[in-house]
């Protein structure tokens, strides 16, 4: 993983509205996202890589998926 992987993580998202909301994101939510969704890392080992509990990891993940949900526009 590189760090302009990480940074432009947006450019990969073809949805526009998504990509916007990802570009939002900080540089270590990013960080968090692909890894767990690009990379296929699971909790435990993000926390290792990233110096935190595996569970911290997991309450960090649900709220950037919502801060993308709550910036995701619905389609309604």
């Amino acid at each position: 993983m590189s760090e302009t992987d990480i940074q432009a993580l947006e450019d990969f998202i073809i949805d526009f509205n998504l990509s916007q909301a990802i570009e939002d994101l900080s540089e270590r939510e990013k960080k968090l996202i692909y890894m767990r969704f690009v990379e296929g890392k699971k909790d435990p080992s993000i926390g290792d890589e990233l110096g935190v509990f595996s569970q911290a990891i997991s309450k960090m993940r649900r709220k950037i998926l919502r801060k993308i949900a709550d910036n995701y526009p619905s389609k309604n």
